[in-house]
């Protein structure tokens, strides 16, 4: 089974405009022009699904906040992210969904390995290990595909994603934790763009353009990858 054209991630600082733009991507593919595909959006309800953990994962963090140790916070993710391979993704590529979905294993090194765990050796050594455990158990199907997915990195100036949240947002416990590191998030996915496996499936966008521009663009690019 090659699911290499079908599975999307939108990646990002907060404030970036990710869930935005996939609510307007939502919107539009109930347009007639997109009615031979059939797409799963993977986010918390009522925008799209995940498993019965992954709804729980945001509470826990909330809650926790920044008393959470980040070795936890990985391991959580981590567990979270396999029951929606199992219950979310892999059904939808199965019955030959296009799989969209908000943040994936880029924003675990971004947010727990550099903003939080200070670019520690041990930590990226930990979020690793629980890739690998991941690839494991799911030997038997496209596992490339999942780990290292075609990827839209919204990019938008520190100063107009903190404009964002304070005019929109209600920051949570965790999010308010974060605030002060958006830089350096920012700048992670600025060079991960740039470095390691499948560099050219990293694709930046330009946060500030018009949220339906930037689903026209994305969309536009995922229709084109279904003729291959």
């Amino acid at each position: 089974m090659n699911w290499q054209n079908r599975f999307f991630a939108i990646e990002g600082i907060d404030g970036a405009g990710k869930t935005t733009l996939l609510k307007q991507i939502k919107e539009m593919v109930n347009n007639e022009k997109y009615k031979d595909f059939q797409f799963e959006f993977v986010a918390n309800p009522p925008l799209g699904n995940v498993s019965n953990l992954g709804k729980h994962v945001r509470s826990i963090l909330v809650e926790e906040g920044m008393n959470l140790g980040v070795y936890a916070q990985c391991a959580i993710l981590f567990a979270a992210r396999y029951e929606n391979i199992a219950k979310v993704i892999i059904p939808a590529l199965e019955q030959g969904k296009i799989v969209l979905t908000d943040r994936w294993t880029p924003s675990t090194d971004a947010y727990q390995g550099t903003a939080l765990g200070h670019e520690d050796t041990f930590i990226f050594g930990f979020i690793r290990d629980l890739e690998r455990a991941i690839e494991d158990a799911f030997y038997d199907t496209d596992y490339d595909t999942l780990q290292y997915p075609r990827t839209y990195i919204l990019d938008v100036p520190v100063i107009v994603a903190l404009q964002r949240i304070k005019k929109y947002r209600h920051l949570d416990n965790f999010e308010e934790g974060m605030l002060d590191k958006l830089d350096t998030l920012r700048n992670f996915y600025l060079d991960y763009s740039e470095r390691g496996v499948k560099r050219n499936y990293r694709i930046i966008l330009n946060g500030e353009t018009s949220t339906v521009q930037l689903a026209e663009t994305v969309l536009t690019r995922i229709i084109e990858l279904q003729s291959r």
